[in-house]
C-alpha cells in the first residue's frame, strides 16, 4: 500500500467512506490502497458487497480520465451501481 500524495484527502471524508484518486496514468488509490485500472471494477465490487450505501468520492484531477473512470461504474444493463461525489 502507498500513502497518498494530497495528506487532507483522509480529512476529506468518513472513516467508512470511499476515495478515488489518481496516482499517475496506470494507478489509482481507493482512500490508501493503490489499484490499477483493471482491478478498479473488481475492487470495488469486493468493498461494496455487504455495503447498503454505495457512494465513492473522487479527487478532482485535471489529468483524471472521467471516460475510464466512468466505465468501471457502470453496470452491465448501463445503469451506474456506485454514487459518485466529487472532492476538489
Amino acid at each position: 500500500m502507498t500513502r497518498s500524495t494530497k495528506p487532507h484527502l483522509r480529512r476529506a471524508y468518513h472513516r467508512d467512506s470511499v476515495a478515488l484518486e489518481r496516482q499517475n496514468d496506470s494507478i489509482l488509490s481507493i482512500n490508501d490502497e493503490s489499484v490499477t485500472w483493471g482491478n478498479l471494477r473488481p475492487r470495488l465490487a469486493g468493498i461494496y458487497k455487504e455495503r447498503a450505501e454505495k457512494v465513492a468520492f473522487v479527487r478532482a484531477d485535471s489529468e483524471l480520465n472521467s471516460r475510464r473512470l466512468h466505465a468501471p461504474l457502470i453496470s452491465r444493463t448501463g445503469r451506474p451501481w456506485i454514487n459518485v461525489g466529487l472532492l476538489r
